[in-house]
C-alpha cells in the first residue's frame, strides 16, 4: 500500500506541474473561476497535510493564490507529502492516516475534474493527461 501512495502522489504532482504550466503559459487569459479553482486543488492538498501533521493550515479551501505561487505552493504540497511517507511505512500509518491519504487522492480528482471542467466552459483547451496514466506493474 505504501508503495502505490507513493507512485500515486507522485504521479500527482507531475500533473499537478503540468496543469500549472499549461495553465501559465501566455496563450490564456484566465478567467477568475478557473483561477480560483486551480487554488483549490492546491488548497484541498495544502489542509489534508495539515491534518496528517497535526499541523495548522495556512490558507482555506476557497483561499485565492495569485498564479504566480503556484508552482511553489504544488512544489511544498509535493515536499510536505514525500516526508509525510518517509516517517512512514505502511504497517506504521494508523487507520485515520490511511484515510486520509485515500481523501487525498479522492479530492485530487474531484478538484481536477472541476477544474477540467470550468476550462471547458471557458473554451481553454485541455491538457492532454493521457501522459499522466500510472502503470503501478513497475
Amino acid at each position: 500500500m505504501f508503495a502505490i501512495f507513493s507512485v500515486q502522489f507522485d504521479s500527482m504532482h507531475q500533473l499537478n506541474l503540468a496543469w500549472a504550466k499549461h495553465l501559465l503559459s501566455d496563450e490564456y487569459d484566465l478567467p477568475q473561476p478557473v483561477k480560483l479553482a486551480f487554488s483549490k486543488l492546491l488548497n484541498s492538498f495544502h489542509l489534508i497535510i495539515c491534518r496528517l501533521q497535526g499541523t495548522e493550515s495556512e490558507s482555506e479551501l476557497a483561499d485565492y493564490h495569485p498564479e504566480k505561487y503556484w508552482l511553489q505552493l504544488e512544489n511544498a504540497n509535493h515536499r510536505d507529502i514525500e516526508l509525510f511517507l518517509m516517517k512512514y511505512d505502511h504497517e506504521q500509518l494508523n487507520e485515520l492516516q490511511r484515510a486520509l491519504l485515500f481523501q487525498l487522492l479522492r479530492d485530487h480528482s474531484f478538484y481536477l475534474g472541476q477544474l477540467q471542467l470550468l476550462c471547458q466552459q471557458h473554451q481553454i483547451p485541455l491538457l492532454n493527461d493521457q501522459l499522466f496514466k500510472i502503470n503501478l506493474d513497475e
